[in-house]
């Protein structure tokens, strides 16, 4: 029969810990409207969204340039998983939409329209 032996003091090991290049459990689960704002107004956008509204031309405008460039950004800064999740948050938040210029339920656009916007998105000039 084995007896038990006391337990020598076995000395701890410290482990340094620091955080990832993209710490990204520090960021907000979900940003308040303020951060979202501030978030916009800082962005370097103005010369793609001109260069977009050139190319648009006279087209139909019924959903401005400025309103798929929010839905965008929005979809990546509230991390929604794909744009119907994003389109579907808009639809149910009305100080979300006005955010990006979106007066009303009626005025979210559909995922087609999103997808017509993220090709030429994706196109020269804008795409560099």
């Amino acid at each position: 029969m084995l007896t038990p032996t006391p337990l020598a003091r076995v000395p701890h090991m410290l482990v340094a810990y620091t955080k990832p290049l993209f710490a990204w459990d520090c960021l907000e689960d979900s940003p308040s409207l303020q951060t979202i704002k501030a978030f916009l107004a800082t962005l370097p956008d103005g010369q793609l969204l001109d260069g977009l509204r050139q190319a648009r031309g006279r087209g139909r405008n019924e959903y401005p340039v400025h309103v798929l460039w929010g839905t965008v950004l929005l979809t990546v800064i509230l991390r929604h998983p794909n744009w119907e999740a994003c389109l579907a948050d808009l639809r149910r938040n009305e100080a979300l939409r006005r955010l990006i210029g979106i007066r009303s339920e009626e005025a979210v656009p559909k995922k087609w329209n999103l997808s017509r916007f993220l090709e030429v998105l994706g196109e020269e000039p804008h795409f560099t």
